[in-house]
């Protein structure tokens, strides 16, 4: 508990003012999930407008992004009602659950893949304040439904790992994989790593642990699909290319086109892995200079590199393997999408669809004593880099930096 108290001092003593905690709030105008728990509440899926991302159906307002933060939402909004709130969501609680969260659950899961809990302290920080994770944070302030899903996506990634590297108990991979799942959907191709683990159990627990993942299966997909039947007319039809309508800028066309498509890949991989990171070098001094369509990961953080130098030891754990060989395949769907995740300038936020497993899968290779100092450059360089580029990303959304 000390390591994990001193890991939220050094969060608020180094980026505090980036992510200004005591500012976050949530309402129906930024979060399109919100907005549809309040419509649930109303006995309606139509959502009340403006809401922009929103899916256009016979003159309707739908949502069609994944449902996780809008039960959430829904359960405040209740809670909200009993103690005579005015607020659909309290900011308290919108600080302390998702806050709260996202620091606790990715510090867990590295105490468990370290040995020493200062280690685990560390790799929090350089996740928290050294990655993607940091900007979404700081759009948090305004519960920003896409900053607001990746935190909790990654949440579930955390608790998915915490179990399967560790005692695999198997329930807390199953809520892990259905709130990432239903917060960022490619992260349901992790299902078939959890597949293996409950197959390769001993023959006493195999049953068992399969049924839990068949039924922690049928509440992910049947759940989404049910909602899907439910507002767009077929378990198959998300609604997502709806949010579209009206729009014919190059991404509405590619989207389109088709959702994901294998000539997009270049691209993709030129913002996701080679990009240079977003600052030049001027009689100035240091300046941004950031790419609104991202930055290449191992640029801006470069400690996701020991995923290439540790790949011998890391193979050699069927476990971690396992998680791996989905991750890659995650990424791979992330090639073809047709859509960088712009805008992201400096830095590509769909990256953390896989850096929880990454970082989870290489935490025990890093502490060597050649290592020790490269991994304190690497999350050094990235924790000022996000820190530089952090206040520069939110005039867009309206918020002063």
């Amino acid at each position: 508990m000390l390591w994990l108290a001193l890991s939220l001092v050094a969060v608020l003593v180094i980026d505090g003012a980036r992510i200004r905690l005591t500012e976050w709030e949530v309402t129906p105008s930024h979060n399109i999930n919100l907005a549809e728990a309040v419509a649930w509440d109303r006995g309606t899926f139509e959502l009340e407008p403006p809401q922009r991302e929103a899916a256009r159906v016979d003159g309707r307002l739908l949502n069609a992004f994944p449902p996780a933060f809008t039960f959430v939402s829904f359960v405040a909004l209740k809670v909200s009602k009993l103690v005579g709130a005015q607020s659909p969501f309290p900011s308290w609680m919108f600080r302390v659950l998702v806050g709260g969260f996202a620091l606790i659950i990715p510090y867990g899961a590295f105490a468990r893949a370290t040995a020493k809990p200062w280690q685990a302290a560390v790799l929090t920080l350089a996740f928290l304040l050294g990655t993607p994770m940091l900007v979404m944070l700081s759009l948090c302030r305004i519960g920003g439904f896409f900053e607001v899903n990746h935190v909790l996506a990654c949440c579930g990634l955390f608790l998915m790992t915490s179990d399967l590297l560790g005692c695999r108990r198997g329930w807390p991979s199953i809520i892990g994989l259905v709130l990432a799942f239903w917060s960022r959907q490619l992260t349901l191709l992790y299902l078939p790593a959890m597949v293996w683990f409950a197959w390769k159990s001993n023959a006493g627990e195999r049953r068992r642990r399969i049924g839990m993942v068949a039924y922690g299966a049928v509440i992910a997909i049947g759940g989404y699909m049910a909602l899907n039947a439910a507002k767009f007319g077929s378990p198959f039809n998300t609604g997502y290319v709806r949010i579209y309508d009206g729009r014919d800028d190059p991404i509405a066309q590619r989207a389109r086109a088709g959702l994901f498509r294998p000539e997009y890949a270049a691209e993709n991989f030129q913002f996701m892995m080679l990009e240079p990171p977003g600052l030049r070098v001027s009689s100035a001094g240091v300046e941004r200079a950031m790419n609104d369509f991202g930055a290449g990961i191992f640029w801006t953080c470069p400690l996701l590199i020991a995923v290439i130098t540790t790949a011998r030891q890391w193979w050699r754990d069927a476990a971690r393997r396992a998680l791996m060989v989905c991750s890659f395949v995650v990424v791979g769907m992330l090639l073809m999408y047709h859509n960088t995740g712009w805008r992201q300038p400096g830095y590509y936020r769909f990256a953390l669809d896989f850096i929880p497993i990454w970082m989870a899968v290489i935490a025990p290779y890093l502490w060597t004593r050649r290592s020790m100092a490269l991994v304190a450059v690497c999350v050094l360089w990235s924790v000022w880099y996000f820190r530089f580029i952090t206040f520069n990303n939110l005039a867009w959304v309206g918020i002063p930096g």
